[in-house]
């Protein structure tokens, strides 16, 4: 069986608490008392798609793109015509 992959950075504080990063969008996701805390949040994530667009991390599948216009293939085809 393949080891898990490892999603979440967990860091402890000098001030004794801990933090749980995620590893794919760099957010803080929870910072607790005690380590083992840090499980709950860490299954409960879901990463900012707004973040990750912003880092440039988020590619949309390609479903979600928008179909061209006919003006954008007017563009790309070098031009200056106009496509009614």
């Amino acid at each position: 069986m393949a080891a898990p992959l490892l999603l979440y950075s967990h860091r402890h504080n000098a001030n004794g608490s801990y933090d749980s990063i995620c590893l794919v969008c760099f957010a803080t996701i929870a910072t607790t008392q005690t380590n083992p805390e840090l499980a709950v949040y860490d299954e409960k994530h879901v990463c900012n798609q707004f973040l990750l667009s912003e880092r440039r991390l988020f590619k949309p599948p390609h479903s979600d793109w928008p179909a061209p216009s006919n003006n954008f293939t007017a563009a790309l085809n070098g031009g200056t015509k106009i496509v009614a």
